[in-house]
């Protein structure tokens, strides 16, 4: 058995005695021993020999485990007997139950054996027991009567049973005495009763504290004591129903009040139990009610005066729970101390309930309340207005009143008990406090106070938590898991958030018309900014310990300077998104800043609230920009608004690339890369750009990002998790301006038709769609930018079908022509990819993509050549460069990458192109052009040629020259 385990049955064992001698009411004088020992068992391993260990077989709140329970409590009863705690006349009844106890259990663990406890040596000695011839007692025989008797007998005879039937045969006396002295007509004479009364309630009372003091039917005088106390109060009822003393006619009702309180004194004092303590306090009470009540006061029905005695009398009954001593004595802090701290809180709660409705029914008088009046019955309210609508000093003295029970809460938690229904109440005194004081400001009540209010009540509970904290770590309590600290903070939280949520609310109202108007104010920017301020305060004090405060403050923080800012903006009258979207950026960058001082969640947290800040200015400044439902639509800077937009996403450029370096997050570079992005285009609509123009720039970023990526995967294959997220925003980029020129072509298909500059862009981005094919590593990413270039392809083949005025067999003619192409290019890029391997699928698509190319082109020029038609527009210009240039394509790559389709194809169409020339002899003019048109092509042919056969060593070299960061590529070795 470890020492776990016996620790903890010890413990059980404990438990098991304490609660047989609490049933025997012999609790008292034992209680703190048990639990001092409880308390060396928490600290250190304390074995005790008296407790047997569990056998193998026993289970928990088995008949073995209640056996051996029995047998510790039995040597605990001789041990406090010998130790002087206990007397033998008082535990001589619970022992003979141990052992009846004990007997039947052993019988049920050996029926078969019989059992019998010892008798003590004054039972063996009196030999009152007859002997059987074996010499064993008769006993067994005579035990089952025995102890069924003394069952019943115990049960008849129990304390706790026998003041239960006296409570309710007490209660049953006073009410039938009551009746049957109202059917005699003994109160025609109200003066006899009330003396009669009087003589046999003190007369009850006395014989009451007799029998209890005297006596040691103590029971039974406890009993007639309380029966006597619970009818006191029923006098002063009598006296003022009877007209003997007539509170409403000036009746000196506080006198009997009085005397009744000090009777409660005597009785607390006489018998000892702490119930009396409840009853002085509530004599106490009413007789102070009393007194309000007296003629020559007369203030029974003014709040001020009842809130302020009741809150009086249960501070000073909270407090005297520190005059009680702590220990076992008769008036011990435990008991009394504590009865008279219940019965004071009680007294308390009267008296915030009286302040509160006298508050509100001041407030909704003639309003709400004479509405609910109205409905209930008819009339005015019967009662005048409060004074506290009007009355600056009782708004003050309400004020107070608060703020003492904020006191006494706070006091009874952190000196009394820590209870966290104590510390609720404290906080919703000191809120109540709040609300007097705002109501007693000779100020109106607007908006930007309560904002002002909420956000100082944050800074204050902030400022609590931080006290208790300290105090909590000297108690040592490092970091508990809930404690008061955490309540408040959760609570300035709150207070925290409500300030914020109006101050987006001001500012969406000062910004769209879909909102009411609203103007910033210089009390809104303060409170904006106590609201940041707390949120800093509430960050520093949560480090480390709250997370999720932790970053619920960082992100309010940031949002709540965001908000000031712009309300110190404008009220500089710079409110205009152009001028103030740059500066408010500065704002996110210094939160990115800062967090680069701190380490671990800390750190974290700062980051989440700039990139909140940034995507929720970003947003603002998008949507002010293009004027959705704007009150100031027109920028400040007029033409210029662009250019600082642009400078504002330049901005937001740097702030995500600062924060992708910094936190190691992927989608930091997307973000960093299309707002810079953004910025360009931006840059190049200022400059008089088209979108066309900004779409190809959106498409080069990201294909240039796709090149530099790929030129890292290949000096290390394994290439860390920003490579490959960098990699991944040009890949994201690309596609954005893919899809992009796609929509944008069948808008403008669709409003204007036929585009250039649109079918300039498809082109181009098909070329810069395949080109990423061709550098992107995995094979399912490089056939979606093929399928992108298909779709490309066909949104230009839409734009020129249906956009431009051609005959349907030049359409024809174009469409074949750019299907080969888009064959030719996926062709190529499987050609590529397919490795050792060959695919037939390339190799039919390398004839098939050839033959489309070549054949509609030399269709048409042989067909214009030999006269079966003639083409008078610029459309026979089209074939005849068209020709030589499918020719040149065909047969400069069929030689480059030695693709045996592409060179027959392509020396074929120039063989036509060349042999057909003879039809231009008489035509010197047209010879002439087509004579340029080849030499232009061949000098192209040529020089590159040249070129390649040139520089082909370093070319080859290239790629190792990278790798070893040789040459121009040293640069890359730089900081």
């Amino acid at each position: 058995m470890s020492s776990s385990d016996r620790q903890q049955d010890l413990r059980l064992a404990i438990q098991f005695a304490m609660q047989n001698l609490k049933y025997w009411k012999l609790d008292d004088n034992v209680q703190a021993f048990y639990e001092t020992w409880l308390r060396r068992l928490d600290a250190e391993d304390e074995p005790c020999e008296h407790l047997e260990p569990p056998s193998p077989d026993e289970r928990p709140r088995g008949v073995r485990q209640q056996l051996r329970y029995r047998a510790f409590l039995d040597h605990e009863l001789d041990r406090h007997v010998r130790e002087g705690r206990l007397s033998e006349q008082l535990v001589a009844n619970l022992q003979k139950e141990n052992w009846r106890i004990e007997n039947e259990l052993r019988g049920e663990v050996n029926p078969d054996e019989p059992h019998q406890r010892e008798s003590t040596s004054e039972d063996a000695e009196s030999g009152d027991e007859p002997s059987s011839d074996d010499g064993s007692t008769a006993h067994i025989d005579q035990q089952p009567a025995i102890s069924i008797a003394g069952n019943l007998l115990e049960a008849v005879l129990d304390p706790r049973s026998l003041q239960y039937l006296m409570m309710l045969g007490s209660a049953l006396l006073v009410l039938g005495l009551v009746i049957w002295l109202a059917t005699q007509g003994f109160f025609d004479d109200p003066m006899v009763i009330a003396v009669c009364a009087a003589i046999v309630n003190l007369a009850v009372l006395g014989f009451g504290a007799y029998l209890l003091r005297c006596t040691r039917f103590e029971t039974a005088g406890r009993g007639l004591t309380l029966l006597a106390c619970l009818v006191m109060p029923l006098h002063l009822w009598f006296y003022d129903a009877q007209g003997l003393i007539v509170l409403d006619e000036g009746g000196h009702l506080w006198i009997p009040a009085l005397a009744i309180a000090v009777l409660y004194a005597v009785c607390a004092i006489l018998v000892r139990d702490s119930l009396f303590a409840y009853a002085m306090v509530g004599g106490i009470t009413l007789t102070g009610l009393m007194i309000l009540g007296d003629q020559s006061i007369a203030r029974f029905w003014e709040g001020a005066a009842v809130s302020s005695l009741l809150i009086a009398i249960g501070a000073v009954a909270i407090h005297v729970e520190r005059a009680f001593v702590p220990g076992d004595g008769p008036f011990n802090r435990d008991d009394f101390g504590k009865a008279f701290y219940r019965a004071g809180h009680c007294v308390l709660l009267g008296g915030l309930i009286v302040l509160v409705s006298w508050a509100v029914s001041s407030w909704s008088y003639g309003g709400i309340l004479s509405d609910v009046w109205n409905l209930w019955r008819s009339g005015p309210l019967p009662f005048d207005k409060p004074s506290l609508a009007t009355s600056y000093k009782l708004k003050i003295l309400a004020t107070g009143l608060s703020l003492s029970a904020t006191y006494l809460y706070g006091y009874s938690y952190f000196v009394v008990t820590r209870k966290p229904i104590l510390l609720g109440g404290g906080i919703a005194t000191f809120l109540w406090a709040e609300v007097m004081l705002v109501d007693a400001l000779p100020v109106p009540v607007t908006e930007e106070l309560i904002m002002m209010v909420l956000a100082v009540t944050a800074i204050f509970f902030q400022a609590f938590a931080w006290s208790i904290r300290g105090i909590a770590e000297k108690d040592g309590e490092k970091h508990p898991s809930i404690s008061a600290s955490t309540v408040m903070q959760t609570v300035a939280c709150l207070f925290l958030l409500a300030p914020l949520a109006m101050g987006i609310a001001g500012y969406l109202r000062s910004s769209f018309y879909v909102f009411s108007a609203y103007e910033i104010t210089p009390l809104f920017t303060a409170a904006l900014a106590a609201t940041a301020a707390s949120g800093w305060i509430g960050y520093w004090l949560t480090q480390n310990r709250q997370n999720y405060l932790n970053a619920i403050y960082a992100v309010s923080s940031c949002a709540a300077v965001l908000l000031a800012s712009f309300g110190g903006l404008a009220l500089l009258q710079w409110e205009a998104w152009d001028l103030a979207g740059p500066l408010l950026m500065m704002v996110p960058l210094g939160y990115l800043l800062i967090s680069t001082r701190y380490a671990n969640q800390s750190r974290t947290h700062l980051q989440l609230a700039a990139v909140c800040g940034t995507c929720l200015l970003t947003v603002a400044v998008l949507v002010l920009a293009y004027g959705l439902s704007i009150r100031r639509i027109e920028p400040l800077t007029g033409h210029a608004s662009e250019m600082m937009l642009a400078a504002f996403l330049l901005e937001v450029s740097l702030f995500f690339g600062m924060y992708s370096i910094s936190s190691k997050q992927s989608a930091g570079n997307f973000l960093a890369l299309l707002a810079g992005s953004a910025a360009v285009v931006q840059f190049e609509h200022y400059l008089g750009t088209s979108y066309e123009f900004g779409l190809f720039t959106f498409g080069l970023i990201g294909l240039v990002v796709l090149f530099v990526d790929r030129l890292f995967e290949l000096e290390n294959s394994e290439s860390s998790n920003g490579n490959r997220s960098f990699g991944l925003s040009g890949q994201l980029l690309l596609s954005i301006a893919g899809m992009g020129s796609v929509l944008l072509a069948l808008n403008r298909l669709m409003m204007v038709g036929f585009h250039d500059g649109t079918l300039v862009l498809l082109l181009g981005m098909i070329v810069s769609s395949l080109l990423a094919a061709l550098i992107v590593v995995p094979r399912m990413v490089s056939r979606w930018y093929v399928a992108l270039a298909i779709l490309q392809g066909g949104a230009a083949l839409l734009l020129v079908a249906f956009g431009l005025k051609l005959e349907p067999w030049q359409k024809l003619e174009i469409l074949l022509a750019v299907l080969g192409v888009v064959i030719l290019i996926a062709s190529h890029i499987g050609w590529v990819q397919e490795g050792e391997r060959q695919d037939d699928w390339v190799t039919l698509g390398l004839v098939v993509g050839s033959l489309l190319f070549a054949v509609p082109m030399l269709t048409g020029l042989l067909g214009q050549r030999l006269d079966f038609y003639s083409e008078t527009t610029r459309w026979g210009l089209v074939h005849e460069i068209g020709a030589i240039v499918v020719g040149l394509s065909l047969l400069g790559t069929g030689i480059l990458f030695r693709i045996r389709s592409t060179t027959i194809v392509g020396a074929i169409a120039m063989l036509l192109y060349l042999g057909t020339l003879v039809v231009y002899v008489h035509l010197p003019e047209r010879l002439q052009s087509v004579a340029v048109y080849m030499m232009i092509g061949g000098g192209i042919f040529f020089i590159v040629s040249m070129l390649l056969s040139i520089f082909r060593d370093y070319l080859l070299a290239m790629p190792e020259r990278f790798r070893n960061r040789r040459g121009l590529f040293r640069v890359l070795t730089w900081r």
